[in-house]
């Protein structure tokens, strides 16, 4: 084989495996169906009990450690953690209570409880 032919020959190759793989699109769980996992799955009356998106908008409350110490409470909105103080978008973290989280927003207040509370 000449070099021409070894060129051409690596330029067909190199130009057929160059060109990324197309590969399945990959799954992605939907974030707004999530389940307490201290709930059953499936409830009394046989139906599966998925919960929705808790909180308000495009919040979603997911938990809350509480403290006696303001410094030591912490919420996690949206898969991420807050303090108290604490400003993340146009939200700021106001206060953080046991079963519920005040948010402020352009002065006005929004407040976020844990689902399930109080329900039997």
């Amino acid at each position: 084989m000449g070099n021409c032919q070894r060129i051409g020959f690596f330029l067909v190759f190199l130009f057929l495996f160059s060109h990324p793989l197309r590969a399945e699109k990959e799954f992605v769980y939907p974030l707004d169906l999530e389940r307490d996992p201290f709930e059953p799955l499936i409830n009394k009356e046989g139906i599966i009990n998925l919960k929705l998106v808790r909180g308000v908008g495009d919040l979603k409350l997911s938990g809350i450690i509480y403290a006696q110490e303001k410094k030591d409470r912490l919420v996690i909105i949206n898969n991420a953690s807050f303090k108290e103080g604490d400003v993340f978008g146009p939200y700021r973290i106001k206060e953080i209570r046991p079963d519920e989280v005040v948010l402020t927003k352009k002065g006005k207040e929004i407040i976020l409880k844990m689902e399930g509370k109080g329900e039997k």
